[in-house]
């Protein structure tokens, strides 16, 4: 049982979880002997002679993902049996680490303000400012790692920027009913991702309509470049030659070219200086809650329903786009869970990521999908 069930039971994703064997579309019943088509009956005595005796039968499987057979998968399963060092190590690459570090760079330098403006708003204090990047932080890179150690995909977690222009724009509310507000939007998170309605709702939504929307979401950052090309040609211009040559002769490093040449350029043009920059720990800050009225129809209802539907549906489809089969109920429950844990110090809105996780679950970060 012990070396026919290997392949299946070494699955740690949503397996584990579940319970569910359909991932690999493997059973027991579908386990044969060698070359020949003799299934593994119980009590056979071949089976524990020969370890590797019992092998998946393969079979076409059309819900494998990304078109690999059964045994491919299950032959891959058996890897996941290693220790987590080894995997780590195997599954290293630059393009790798250089997405996930552009994806950093792009989640906080593309929205920090906003959360700057949002703090302001309802009157934090340095301190508490200071903490409520604190807690973002945390709690993007908790879920990121979590997730991707046990789901093995690259699911992506981000802070909700429409949530922070939200608070931004909000009037009249403490900091205290700003942090009730948070726990109440993360706990109707947890509760529409435990009660599945979010899946079920993403489920009755066409693929086409999900990348449109995620398209909606993108195409203002291209819109953006290519402004920015009149006012900084020569930082504009250069990465995008770079680009260009990059995906000709070395696809899979040219996001990483465009970062090194952005970089220099800005260096040299005097865009970028770190003669400021104080380097310190942040340490968290407790606000005490306070629940009204006010702050749920004002803030949690809006909060939860923003986030909800211009994060967490373009995140989806992101994971979708990219052949990735979306843990979608999973994901939502543990980023509801992590906002009402961190929410008293700071941690407003967490939500799957579409931006940055199409930068970790593209081509370019691997070209083998398994080791994105």
């Amino acid at each position: 049982v012990q070396t026919c069930a290997l392949p299946i039971f070494a699955q740690f994703g949503d397996d584990r979880l579940f319970g569910r064997f359909d991932h690999l579309g493997v059973g027991l019943d579908n386990l044969v002997i060698g070359g020949n088509e003799r299934r593994c009956e119980p009590g056979d005595p071949q089976r524990e002679r020969d370890e590797h005796a019992c092998q998946p039968r393969r079979r076409n499987d059309q819900n494998s993902r990304h078109g690999r057979s059964v045994s491919d998968q299950a032959e891959r399963a058996v890897s996941y049996a290693d220790p987590p060092v080894r995997r780590l190590v195997s599954d290293f690459s630059l393009s790798a680490v250089a997405a996930g570090f552009i994806a950093v760079l792009v989640g906080y330098s593309s929205s920090v303000a906003i959360v700057f403006q949002a703090a302001r708003a309802v009157g934090a204090t340095p301190a508490e400012t200071t903490s409520w990047l604190w807690a973002l932080g945390i709690g993007m890179g908790v879920t990121c790692i979590g997730f991707a150690l046990w789901f093995r995909r690259p699911v992506l977690t981000a802070w909700s920027t429409p949530g922070a222009a939200l608070i931004a724009s909000s009037h009249g509310l403490t900091v205290h009913e700003a942090i009730g507000g948070f726990l109440i939007g993360g706990a109707l998170t947890f509760l529409v991702g435990a009660t599945g309605l979010f899946a079920r709702v993403m489920n009755r939504i066409p693929i086409a309509l999900a990348s449109a929307l995620l398209a909606g979401v993108l195409v203002r950052f291209g819109l953006d470049a290519a402004n920015a090309s009149v006012s900084a040609p020569w930082i504009v211009v250069p990465m995008a030659a770079a680009y260009v040559l990059g995906r000709i002769f070395v696809a899979r490093y040219a996001v990483l070219i465009v970062l090194v040449v952005g970089t220099v350029a800005a260096l040299i043009d005097g865009h970028l200086s770190f003669a400021h920059v104080v380097v310190g720990a942040a340490t968290p800050h407790w606000t005490s809650p306070s629940f009204t009225v006010s702050a749920a129809v004002g803030l949690a209802v809006p909060l939860f329903i923003v986030t909800m539907a211009s994060q967490n549906l373009p995140g989806v489809a992101v994971i979708r786009g990219n052949g990735y089969e979306a843990p979608v109920s999973e994901a939502v429950v543990a980023t509801g869970a992590t906002t009402v844990i961190l929410a008293p110090f700071g941690g407003f809105a967490f939500n799957l990521a579409a931006i940055s996780a199409a930068i970790c679950a593209g081509p370019h970060a691997h070209h083998d999908p398994e080791k994105r």
